[in-house]
Formats: structure tokens, C-alpha cells, sequence
């Protein structure tokens, strides 16, 4: 028993947590893209379906070093 809105949420992070570089929101449903996958692969899917990407999700940023302690340099 899922509600209908978790079901994109669900899709975003099981795509990224599977091993794909990125996620796209497209209209109603979303694209993974994987590391071995071309580079083009997310504009192709658009022009094939003609949608408009809604959004782009991945694992980058600043996420990663932001509890670095000033002083010690160590990762809290």
C-alpha cells in the first residue's frame, strides 16, 4: 500500500541508488541514465517522446565535504 504520489520519489532514488550517473523527471515517468549509457541518451529520450525534462537529479555537489571540521581537517 504505496500512495500514487510517492511512486516518481520512489523512482529517482532506485535509479541512483542502482548505479545510474543520473535520474530525469519526465512528464510522468523517469529515465535513468547509467555510466555505460552515451552521453546524449536524456536529449534522444526528449525528441523521441517529445517532453520536456522537468528535472535532473543526481549524486554531486557539495553534500559530501560539508561536515569537514575547520581546524582538524577530520569528517564529522
Amino acid at each position: 500500500m504505496i500512495a500514487p504520489e510517492l511512486l516518481i520519489p520512489l523512482a529517482v532514488f532506485a535509479c541512483l541508488e542502482n548505479g545510474c550517473t543520473e535520474a530525469y523527471r519526465m512528464d510522468d515517468f523517469v529515465l535513468g541514465i547509467e555510466p555505460t549509457d552515451d552521453e546524449h541518451a536524456a536529449v534522444n529520450i526528449e525528441q523521441i517522446y517529445r517532453v520536456q525534462r522537468v528535472r535532473r537529479f543526481r549524486y554531486r555537489g557539495t553534500a559530501g565535504d560539508r561536515n569537514v571540521h575547520q581546524m582538524s581537517g577530520r569528517v564529522g
